[in-house]
């Protein structure tokens, strides 16, 4: 866990350890520790917050643009900010 994000980013962090392995994609765990290897190695670098969230950002959102289409994506979007700005997960039930 990176013990430099504030407690709202952990607690989102350690939740992901509890998602259903049935609702991932294929070597899901195994992505994410490449990712978080290279989060360890950028911070070792001294690259973090905002640049490294862009970063993120920026190489995620043409790959799912890719994938899901651009509606798809714009309605994860709206509806990713209204959870965590309420704190509560709505269904995750796709349609």
């Amino acid at each position: 866990m990176d013990h430099s994000m504030g407690p709202l980013g952990q607690e989102m962090i350690a939740a992901q350890d509890e998602i259903s392995p049935s609702v991932l994609p294929p070597r899901f765990w195994e992505a994410r520790g490449h990712v978080r290897a290279g989060l360890a190695r950028a911070h070792e670098a001294g690259i973090g917050g905002p640049t490294l969230a862009a970063a993120l950002f920026s190489e995620a959102l043409p790959r799912l643009v890719d994938l899901y289409g651009p509606h798809w994506v714009a309605a994860m979007l709206t509806r990713l900010s209204g959870e965590i700005a309420t704190g509560h997960a709505a269904s995750t039930r796709r349609q």
